[in-house]
């Protein structure tokens, strides 16, 4: 038996960390640390009105936003003042949800590791953090009504109509320099206002890699680093392009569209009788069968709901769509709730200034908690310490306008 390593464990029992050992210092430390990981994963909220949930404030937040001002085109009388012109103000409430994990760590995974576990659990847990309260804000943002498919200029209208993966470029709806362009345009005809640093002007759009891989090669990119100094450049920014400059995280939001069964991608179109599909060699369980009701598919470029589903053998089970389909046997049915023949789509956010509001994560929202051997309830034996974190967040557009949802196919997506 190896009694100088049981020696050494009998030693460092002695200095296991609990929340009376765990110096103020080392704590602020922590709490630093959590908030330095979550930072980096933050790019959806640095752009938002940004508000502080005070001590005993209540359960909401209220936004403010100005309507604009009409035009003043009464020819003014002379030696008579006009009528004063009454501000309006529109108060938008949101109310923030809460959100937080934690982990759980032995004493004698404290005592036996290598690493520094509290600090590898904090620098864990604030990605974590910031990942999670990113996505929190991110998602309501692409619930607005101002969108556009593709570049905006081509006769596409809807998400299903994206193309990509076509061996003729023309017919790939990616996002091009003309295409941000557009929404450069869009934004402007809204009257959106524009970010403003060290005298320059421009909107931000937060943008996937796979998308910033093939819009850096044209000729009119701009590297960030070649226009400002560090402290000008937004968390993430990568370069400008037509006066919107890009911001880049692979948390830009992907929409996929889910296997129509399990491993199965898509289903082959056999025979209809009006809206009732029967599928070729594929057979479904009534549980099966349940599982695609309310799903959509794309037939021939056309999308349908499924409204009710059969359970049954190969090539005598069915779908009940919410229209007639024009198809011929063998054609594919994909899955629909993406682009067109169930390829990826990739939503790009173009935002004007005070578009939306989030909650200030920095205004000390953003909590770590420590407690130590014993301390986290049913400990006896003080065997068990947790650390982990809560937060308060939550997004509102502000003004639907002025935030643009550009949904467009990429070269990188999957079908």
């Amino acid at each position: 038996m190896n009694t100088e390593k049981l020696f050494k464990l009998d030693l460092n029992l002695f200095n296991l960390n609990t929340r009376s050992t765990l110096e103020d210092g080392v704590k602020e430390y922590y709490d630093k640390n959590l908030l330095i990981n979550a930072k980096p994963n933050l790019v959806h909220s640095q752009f938002g009105q940004k508000r502080k949930i005070p001590k005993r404030g209540g359960s909401k937040i209220e936004f403010r936003r100005f309507s604009k001002l009409s035009k003043a085109t009464t020819p003014l009388t002379e030696g008579t003042p006009p009528t004063s012109t009454s501000l309006v103000i529109n108060l938008l409430e949101a109310t923030p949800l809460q959100f937080g994990a934690w982990v759980e760590v032995s004493d004698l995974l404290q005592t036996q590791a290598l690493d520094d576990v509290l600090e590898e659990s904090s620098n864990l847990l604030g990605m974590q953090a910031g990942e999670t309260l990113d996505t929190i804000v991110r998602d309501p943002l692409h619930e607005g009504t101002n969108v556009m498919y593709g570049d905006g200029l081509s006769n596409i209208d809807y998400r299903h109509e994206l193309v990509g993966g076509d061996s003729t470029p023309a017919n790939n709806n990616y996002l091009t320099p003309q295409g941000v362009k557009n929404a450069a345009r869009i934004l402007r005809n809204k009257l959106a206002s524009m970010f403003s640093t060290e005298g320059s002007k421009a909107y931000i759009a937060i943008i996937h890699p796979d998308l910033a891989f093939d819009l850096t090669e044209s000729d009119d990119w701009i590297d960030a680093s070649l226009y400002g100094k560090p402290e000008q450049i937004f968390n993430g920014e990568i370069g400008k392009l037509h006066g919107v400059r890009f911001v880049e995280t692979t948390e830009a939001k992907i929409i996929h569209a889910p296997n129509l069964l399990g491993d199965t991608r898509n289903f082959v179109f056999a025979s209809n009788s009006t809206a009732t599909v029967t599928l070729k060699g594929q057979a479904l369980t009534e549980a099966q069968a349940d599982s695609l009701v309310g799903r959509y598919v794309i037939i021939e470029e056309e999308k349908f709901k499924i409204e009710d589903a059969n359970a049954g053998a190969a090539n005598s089970a069915t779908i009940v769509l919410d229209g007639t389909p024009t198809a011929s046997e063998d054609d594919i049915i994909y899955p629909g709730e993406a682009g067109a023949k169930g390829r990826d789509v990739y939503s790009v956010l173009f935002i004007g200034k005070d578009s939306y509001g989030v909650v200030d994560v920095e205004g000390m929202n953003l909590e770590m908690i420590y407690k130590g051997l014993g301390e986290g309830g049913s400990d006896p034996l003080n065997q068990k310490a947790t650390n982990g974190w809560k937060a308060m967040q939550i997004s509102k557009i502000l003004n639907d306008n002025w935030i643009l949802r550009a949904e467009v196919a990429s070269s990188f997506g999957a079908n």
